[in-house]
């Protein structure tokens, strides 16, 4: 049985990011679903490619809303549980990391931005194998960046459903009812 895991902030968890899930359940039995941004210590990796990455705005979700919000999104689209599980991922404590996701194995990932390429290199070093799904945004009418997002759910405009999984919709309201994003 093959595992092997992707990684991000998922703030939210969009059209996108489901489309890379999709891919990497393609070439795996197993798929590891790592949420960055976990750990209350200290960023020792930072970017100056992805500055937003560290800032309170740009991750309004907490590690369970985002969990919740990804497990009702790949259970909406038929996804089988047993495919897949979603822990932590702490890439900005390297030193951590393989407290979570073996240092052997392989980690997926895309290219979209130069902070891509920086997290290519900083896994390889830390022994990853890391194999590139994709070297270019997934594009279409209902994909867009997380930012957009997390711009129209503070403008409280319902175009954001759009760009997210409808299984994540019922949590995401939740949330927005809940507290201001």
């Amino acid at each position: 049985m093959k595992f092997a895991s992707i990684h991000g902030r998922f703030q939210p968890f969009h059209n996108g990011h489901l489309e890379y899930a999709r891919a990497a359940l393609l070439n795996c039995d197993q798929l590891y679903i790592g949420l960055t941004k976990v750990l209350d210590t200290v960023s020792t990796v930072e970017s100056e490619h992805a500055p937003h990455r560290y800032l309170e705005d740009s991750n309004p979700f907490s590690y369970k809303e985002r969990h919740d919000i990804i497990d009702a999104a790949l259970k909406g689209e038929g996804i089988n549980q047993k495919q897949y599980r979603i822990g932590p991922f702490p890439i900005e404590n390297l030193e951590r990391l393989p407290d979570f996701w073996p240092n052997d194995s392989v980690c997926y990932t895309t290219i979209v931005d130069q902070w891509n390429l920086e997290k290519i290199d900083l896994l390889r070093r830390s022994g990853y194998l890391v194999e590139v799904l994709r070297e270019s945004a997934w594009i279409g009418e209902t994909l867009t960046s997380g930012t957009k997002i997390r711009k129209l759910l503070r403008s409280n405009d319902p175009k954001w459903k759009s760009y997210v999984p409808i299984g994540a919709h019922k949590i995401i309201n939740a949330i927005q009812n809940q507290r201001r994003l």
